[in-house]
């Protein structure tokens, strides 16, 4: 057998092997790029409804101190006119942190959902965490509504999906001062 063509094969096929192993690299970043943008649009998608709910805690509540009705670390319920329709509503953020939402392959999402004026909508769907801290006007953390004065909110998100059993993650955290809690003593 001629040794050039023999060569010829071997450096051919290490050639082969290295193309293919960075394609499958280049694919399984994909995957992560993916299912990371996932996480994160799942993040600011409940992040800006969360946002927009806890700004209008009691919103044109004639009582501002009787605006909220049910605070703690994983639940929280309120008064006010979130749509700005000029009717009250009834709003309340539910997590369920020993749940597990069935539908999703991830093992990690719990059930969280979002109740207005008893319409139930659930945004389990890759959310690990929600969390509430409730604090009075120096920031110190109270649970009673009467000193309530802001809302320190996280939230984790996590893929659906995952690469070698790793799920992409999300996270963001705010503090609210709503303004209409303001007013109060």
């Amino acid at each position: 057998m001629n040794i050039g063509l023999l060569t010829s094969f071997v450096i051919g096929g290490i050639l082969l092997v290295s193309i293919l192993a960075v394609n499958a690299d280049l694919l399984q970043s994909g995957v992560q790029s993916s299912l990371n943008l996932d996480a994160k649009q799942n993040v600011a998608t409940i992040s800006t409804v969360v946002g927009q709910d806890l700004r209008k805690v009691g919103f044109r509540m004639p009582d501002t101190l009787s605006s909220v009705y049910a605070m703690d670390s994983t639940r929280f319920g309120f008064y006010g006119d979130v749509d700005d329709d000029g009717d009250i509503d009834s709003v309340e953020w539910v997590f369920l942190p020993n749940s597990d939402e069935s539908s999703s392959t991830n093992p990690n999402d719990r059930k969280c959902y979002r109740i207005m004026n008893g319409d139930t909508l659930s945004l389990g769907t890759g959310v690990t965490e929600l969390s509430f801290v409730f604090m009075d006007s120096t920031g110190t953390e109270t649970g009673s509504a009467a000193t309530l004065r802001r809302i320190k909110t996280a939230l984790t998100c996590e893929s659906l999906g995952s690469t070698d059993n790793q799920f992409e993650t999300s996270a963001w955290s705010q503090v609210f001062i709503p303004i209409n809690l303001q007013t109060g003593n």
